[in-house]
């Protein structure tokens, strides 16, 4: 079975490799290519509980049971006999029974079970190999946030940004974030990503901004 673990952070690291972010360019992860169809399907439910295999089944059936359904003059399948379908054979209520009958919506991507055709979005044809490619997404955006969280000069970044949005001043440094949660230094048609210690040092003087705003808000007494 296919294995995944986020502090290997294998999928983040592959798509900053491949150039990709969360803004543009669709990343086909190597393993998609590798993994059986039997594991792709085991994974996605172990991730989904179980969501995968049963609508897989779900779809089977109704292909197995579409003939027999009552359809109007133009051989299309009835609505009160598709409801009636969906209301039998659905036992955990994943299909849209009220506007989009026989609808569903998993990992982003939205399909209906009466059509062979993807969603709008989707990059697969084949369900299968959507949910798996989607579900690699979600766990790349977990391994970011686990990167995050856990990197030295990131979390040094994140409380940076946080010092910048609440005072809404640089301090008089020239600072421009990027798209990915970098932070630049820039200058006449140049920039650079700060470093560590210059973090440190705008974060010390951001400490020393928030003593001085405590001292003048004990310094007015104006009330109602």
């Amino acid at each position: 079975m296919f294995e995944w673990k986020m502090e290997d952070m294998k999928l983040y690291n592959e798509s900053k490799e491949k150039g990709g972010t969360e803004f543009c360019q669709e990343i086909i992860y190597e393993c998609e290519n590798k993994v059986s169809r039997k594991d792709k399907i085991a994974f996605v439910d172990k991730m989904q509980d179980g969501k995968l295999s049963y609508l897989l089944e779900l779809t089977s059936k109704f292909i197995n049971n579409k003939e027999d359904l009552t359809k109007d003059k133009y051989g299309k399948i009835r609505t009160v006999s598709l409801k009636a379908w969906i209301k039998k054979s659905d036992i955990r209520n994943v299909l849209d029974n009220k506007f989009n009958y026989g609808g569903y919506y998993l990992l982003g991507t939205s399909r209906n079970i009466t059509s062979k055709f993807k969603g709008r979005y989707d990059t697969y044809d084949d369900l299968v190999d959507e949910m798996f490619h989607r579900q690699l997404q979600q766990c790349e955006l977990d391994e970011k946030k686990y990167f995050l969280q856990n990197d030295r000069y990131s979390v040094l970044k994140n409380k940076l940004d946080y010092k910048i949005d609440r005072y809404h001043t640089t301090l008089g440094v020239n600072i421009i974030p990027g798209n990915n949660g970098e932070i630049y230094i820039y200058g006449e048609d140049k920039k650079r990503e700060i470093t560590i210690e210059e973090i440190q040092i705008l974060l010390d003087k951001y400490d020393r901004l928030e003593k001085f705003i405590k001292v003048l808000k004990s310094e007015v007494d104006i009330k109602y």
